[in-house]
């Protein structure tokens, strides 16, 4: 019987291309209904302790992730009055972002300084383009001893920042596309208004969305492959 199908699709090549080609095709019609869903949420059962522990916690808090704007000046001295300028301008734009509840910055982390029996709090930076020489070294001192700034929202060496918004999004991280298609082109307009520094964007939304894009080219190749390759493979000399 096997011998018998063997010979049967080595002489009817025509045929077999046909039936493979039609059957591809067939099972192509239901990538209409495909769809990427990078939510981790779909990795555990509902039954999950420890999924249902991570639930009770987001209904209690609320469920948060973020876009991180990373700004890199090419001279690498983020305590310049220019480059400042750039984070209080972002920092502030990104409140702008979709579904953005929260922004955090290196410019506008409160600050505490105490003068006898009052206390001061106020942003670490303000009018950046207008703070002298000896506010920016002071600000730079501040920002550097301080663990609440260094490695999360400036580098140690005080040559990279960055900026983190806050957003919320539902079940299926739908709300992805959206907020990453804003945040991309804002980084990108930032990149023109500034030529001397860098701004690229990453966090947990941004990558959720590049998976996304990720999986479904390599999804679209793999059909196309799939294709061609039954049609190579039924045309092949048996030789």
């Amino acid at each position: 019987m096997k011998d018998a199908w063997s010979r049967w699709v080595v002489t009817h090549p025509v045929w077999v291309l046909l039936a493979c080609t039609g059957l591809c095709l067939a099972m192509a019609g239901g990538m209409s209904h495909f769809h990427n869903n990078n939510d981790p949420r779909i990795f555990f059962t509902e039954e999950n302790p420890d999924f249902k522990r991570f639930v009770s916690l987001e209904d209690s808090f609320t469920a948060n992730e973020m876009v991180l704007f990373v700004v890199h000046p090419k001279n690498d001295r983020v305590f310049e009055p220019q480059t400042l300028a750039a984070i209080e301008a972002l920092t502030d734009d990104a409140w702008t972002l979709p579904h953005s509840t929260r922004v955090d910055s290196l410019t506008n982390f409160q600050h505490t300084e105490v003068e006898g029996d009052d206390l001061f709090v106020a942003p670490l930076v303000e009018d950046a383009l207008t703070m002298s020489a000896e506010d920016i070294e002071q600000a730079r001192e501040i920002a550097l001893n301080e663990p609440a700034l260094v490695g999360r929202l400036v580098s140690d060496k005080g040559h990279v920042a960055g900026v983190v918004a806050t957003v919320t999004m539902g079940e299926g991280n739908t709300e992805a596309p959206e907020i990453t298609a804003a945040a991309r082109e804002m980084a990108r307009a930032y990149g023109e208004q500034y030529p001397d520094i860098e701004f690229m964007v990453t966090g947990t939304v941004v990558f959720s969305q590049a998976s996304a894009e990720a999986t479904g080219a390599v999804h679209g190749d793999h059909a196309a492959t799939g294709i061609f390759g039954n049609a190579a493979v039924s045309l092949a000399d048996p030789a």
